[in-house]
């Protein structure tokens, strides 16, 4: 896989123009494919007819005929419009590349931008450790403050107001300068802490730009990522819910390098694209949630053991209801209660966990 460069060589405008065109080129391919397709049939129908408009003299051959060489014509037309069209996106992909010149004065600016956030990164240290010192001495001062306070007090005496209020004066300076300024220079630099690379499983991602990066990711790509943004961008999220399909989710829109190269071999094994078994993973995915939702979220989980995603609880034949209940509660079924120490059966894995969560149930 390509090394990336330091610096992006194009905007981030650019790039998602970029991106905009070569979706509007692929939707032209596949137009193309369709057109060409369909024309061979039709040119397989012109050739029969003709074959049979040779052998008898009928009238409706020749309509069918005239048909057919009609429907021909017009996908090839399509075709060849389409295959225009795909040039045209092509050389308007080719007009956002920048130059050599404005490629060689880009880089200068980031490197002159890099210098600057670095000498930035020394002067927020310094900040740093300058309002923490300050933080400490106000610190000291609201003490001491409250120290006078309490023997004047006791002495009956009014203690004049400070001369100014070092407690409010130490709320209102901020912590973590140091810290945080690092953390937004690493970021913006390419560099996070403690960063891991991954491999882009979605098809576009957009990420917020860095000097280092547009952040409009393609398939494939390699990204850099903190393990806060790896965490959320390997985690499948949950779409809004809907009647047809409660249960699917987004898949993840990164996977690891180790992920990735077990995919490229199963590819270069079936001799299919690595997207196609991304694909093919991401249906087996949605196949198991749907099992997962068929069997916990509306079938009863009791007599049969409910284990979800790690960390959760793993229900047995039924629920107890807790100790720490105090008094009865309603069960699933019209007019029926439990007092603590009984078995509750035929909840639905919704139902238990949020009885579980305030106290009520506790698995077996």
């Amino acid at each position: 896989m390509e090394k990336k460069k330091k610096y992006s060589e194009c905007s981030r405008s650019s790039m998602v123009e970029e991106t905009r065109l070569r979706a509007e080129q692929h939707t032209l391919e596949d137009k193309k494919v369709g057109a060409e397709r369909e024309a061979a049939e039709a040119d397989k129908e012109v050739k029969r007819l003709r074959d049979a408009a040779s052998r008898t003299n009928d009238s409706t051959l020749d309509y069918n005929l005239s048909q057919a060489l009609q429907r021909r014509n017009a996908k090839l037309d399509m075709a060849k419009s389409c295959e225009e069209g795909i040039r045209e996106k092509e050389a308007a992909i080719a007009a956002l590349a920048p130059g050599e010149e404005e490629r060689r004065a880009r880089a200068q600016q980031q490197a002159n931008m890099e210098l600057l956030v670095r000498k930035s990164q020394e002067t927020d240290r310094k900040t740093g450790a300058t309002v923490e010192a300050l933080r400490g001495l106000l610190a000291q001062h609201a003490a001491q403050t409250e120290e006078m306070q309490a023997l004047a007090e006791a002495l009956e005496l009014v203690l004049p107001a400070a001369s100014f209020d070092a407690a409010a004066l130490l709320g209102a300076l901020p912590e973590g300068i140091a810290e945080g300024a690092e953390k937004w220079a690493s970021h913006f630099l390419g560099e996070p802490k403690g960063g891991k690379t991954y491999i882009v499983r979605a098809e576009y991602l957009s990420m917020p730009e860095t000097l280092a990066h547009h952040g409009c990711y393609q398939f494939g790509e390699e990204i850099r990522l903190d393990p806060e943004e790896a965490a959320e961008l390997l985690a499948g999220d949950y779409a809004a819910p809907v009647r047809s399909a409660p249960w699917r989710r987004l898949p993840a829109r990164v996977m690891t390098v180790e992920d990735f190269q077990k995919a490229k071999a199963q590819a270069e094994q079936r001799k299919v694209s690595v997207a196609q078994i991304v694909f093919e993973q991401d249906i087996a995915q949605d196949a198991r949630d749907r099992a997962y939702y068929q069997v916990n979220m509306v079938s009863p989980v009791s007599r049969r053991r409910a284990v979800g995603k790690d960390g959760e609880i793993a229900f047995g034949t039924a629920l107890k209801v807790s100790g720490r209940a105090l008094g009865n509660i309603s069960g699933p079924h019209v007019g029926e209660s439990h007092k603590a120490g009984d078995i509750v059966e035929d909840l639905t894995l919704p139902q238990a966990w949020q009885l579980v969560d305030v106290g009520v149930l506790a698995p077996l």
